[in-house]
């Protein structure tokens, strides 16, 4: 347990180091309009374990090493106002969950990307009395694209694995440039079978 909340505190620390980086981006951040150093603020919803529904927030960033390559980690909290029955005793949930990992692009047409990552995941089901703690693998690929003018729109597909079994998810979203760094987007994912929506506020560095 000590060791997965190290992991989580380094995700979260990692993101925010690369808030403070800005003032040090450089062009390779960029593929065309795509910006591959940013940070991101997920207010959501969704449907989560047990099929119960669940709110809460997730900080994502990202920060490009080269031309073709780049560092990504998010933390998120979720909790329930549902009661989920476990073995005999009802009850309601919060989670947390945390990746880290590695993400490489290149080009397939006019300031459009396919996009590839792996990462290192973690996640904590918090009981009353316990906690439940699973670590994973979780593989990202799909396409973004700004080929339209103040727009970044992305899609594609995911596979994570934990608790000894695979699952295949998916992910949409698309972004308005309210500013040249600064978007307002929409965004819909399924990563391990737990279903997300929700607004992100992006900031390219």
């Amino acid at each position: 347990m000590k060791n997965v909340k190290v992991s989580l505190g380094l995700a979260l620390s990692f993101v925010l180091l690369l808030f403070s980086s800005q003032i040090y981006a450089q062009d390779s951040s960029r593929q065309g309009n795509i910006a591959y150093s940013n940070i991101s603020f997920f207010a959501h919803g969704g449907e989560g374990v047990l099929d119960a529904d669940f709110t809460g927030g997730t900080v994502r960033g990202s920060y490009a090493f080269s031309e073709r390559f780049f560092f990504l980690a998010d933390y998120s909290r979720q909790r329930t106002d549902d009661t989920i029955t476990i073995g005999p005793v009802a009850t309601k949930v919060s989670t947390q969950q945390g990746h880290l990992g590695l993400g490489f692009h290149t080009p397939v047409a006019s300031n459009t990307d396919f996009v590839l990552t792996s990462q290192y995941a973690v996640a904590i089901v918090e009981l009353p009395q316990q906690s439940v703690t699973t670590e994973g693998v979780l593989v990202n690929f799909g396409l973004r694209s700004r080929a339209i003018d103040r727009w970044e729109l992305a899609v594609g597909g995911n596979y994570s694995s934990q608790l000894d079994q695979g699952e295949v998810g998916y992910s949409l979203s698309g972004h308005y440039y309210l500013k040249p760094q600064v978007s307002l987007g929409v965004n819909v994912e399924s990563v391990f079978d737990v279903k997300v929506y929700g607004v992100i506020l992006k900031h390219d560095l």
